[in-house]
């Protein structure tokens, strides 16, 4: 800009509009690249409507089976066609697709993969390294467990020719070799790294090595044909470079519900934790209801690379105490504070009781000396740390919320 400025005769004012039409130009894009997180549309597999079904714009490659989904809200989760119970990593769908699939007693039919694909919804940028992951979980009815399940990102020239074939290519993520995905309850992800050239435009999930390759467990006493039936989730593929984001802070009255996660984040390889390092969802969407405010943390690993973000849920009331003037609560005190599990607290009479939580909300236990309106606690195994005490009155069911360090 500066050498712009030194070539033509701008005076101060043509300077602050050409800035502007130059941030007026930049702004979509800038615009696009915090909305556009997640390349691939639809993600999680979810429904416009229940009924009728609306899964687009994910579809299947022509010559190969049908797109299976299943959803809450319509009813075929978490039992669906396959007699299987499985709930969704987030949100309410999931696509079903057979990894391995040898029809038994039919002949010219080889074995093969079913496949899903959708096209993304903006082109990769040329040099950009990007992550690509998804997330499985295999049918409990399944005859099979198999290895090699992939992601890969096409440019439009891998053709499904040939019905009930394998279409063989080099996958960009996809399960370790020799180890077959087993694991019933828990969601495996898989994700993979490549570098883009610009000519991408499609995701296809399913198996792209040979029968020969496969190396599979078998499960159950197949009747009519062999399978490894497996539920996917939370498909993504995001730039390298982006970041991931919790959110901005909001403020709540004690015990309510919210959801934590940003739209854009949807489908994400992330995960959730309290200040403590506890997990608490393993998904890019956390659904909590805390009784004080809290902090938590969301993690999201890109082959390797690991970007995190805060976000916290303040609680109506504890920052800024009992709001009534006239309220008797104002005339209770807590003393030490900090203190080493022992203190006294003071009420305006009787007609109250006291209940003490941790920062996660958990009740915490303690022995009480009754003095008329002096109380004296005794914490019973609470180790050092920021708690809550809560006083509520009987009668009106006013709290008042205060903070206590134990030392």
């Amino acid at each position: 800009m500066k050498s712009i400025f030194k070539k033509l005769p701008f005076n101060n004012k043509s300077k602050k509009l050409l800035v502007v039409a130059v941030l007026f130009y930049f702004l979509p894009f800038y615009t696009k690249a915090q909305t556009s997180i997640n390349l691939i549309p639809n993600p999680s597999f979810e429904y416009d409507t229940c009924v009728p079904y609306s899964w687009m714009p994910w579809t299947y490659p022509p010559n190969t089976a049908g797109l299976a989904i299943g959803n809450i809200c319509s009813g075929t989760l978490p039992t669906n066609q396959f007699d299987s119970m499985k709930y969704p990593r987030s949100n309410g769908g999931v696509a079903i697709n057979s990894f391995y699939n040898l029809p038994y007693n039919e002949p010219g039919i080889n074995n093969f993969s079913d496949y899903i694909q959708t096209d993304f919804k903006s082109e990769l940028l040329v040099g950009h390294m990007y992550a690509v992951s998804f997330y499985v979980n295999l049918c409990a009815t399944s005859d099979y467990a198999v290895d090699q399940l992939g992601a890969y990102v096409d440019d439009g020239s891998l053709l499904f020719t040939i019905p009930n074939q394998v279409s063989l290519a080099t996958a960009q993520a996809y399960s370790p070799v020799g180890i077959p995905i087993t694991d019933t309850l828990n969601w495996t992800k898989i994700q993979g790294c490549f570098v883009a050239n610009g000519t991408e435009n499609r995701l296809i999930i399913g198996r792209f090595t040979d029968t020969m390759n496969v190396h599979s467990v078998v499960l159950n006493n197949p009747l009519k044909g062999f399978q490894a039936n497996y539920y996917i989730d939370d498909v993504s593929v995001i730039d390298l470079g982006s970041k991931i984001k919790a959110g901005k802070d909001t403020t709540i009255n004690a015990g309510d519900t919210v959801v934590l996660g940003l739209h854009t984040t949807l489908g994400l390889p992330c995960d959730w934790y309290d200040m403590q390092g506890n997990k608490i969802a393993a998904s890019s969407i956390c659904t909590v209801h805390p009784m004080h405010t809290t902090s938590y943390i969301v993690k999201m690993d890109l082959c390797g690379n690991l970007t995190s973000d805060t976000i916290t849920v303040k609680i109506k009331g504890e920052e800024d105490g009992i709001q009534d003037s006239n309220s008797s609560l104002l005339l209770a005190q807590i003393y030490p504070n900090p203190n080493t599990g022992n203190f006294t607290v003071v009420l305006p009479n009787e007609n109250y009781q006291i209940s003490i939580t941790d920062l996660s909300g958990r009740a915490i236990g303690y022995n009480c000396k009754n003095s008329g309106t002096n109380k004296q606690i005794e914490l019973i195994e609470a180790a050092s740390g920021l708690y809550f005490i809560t006083i509520q009155n009987n009668t009106t069911h006013e709290k008042y919320i205060q903070k206590i360090t134990i030392q």
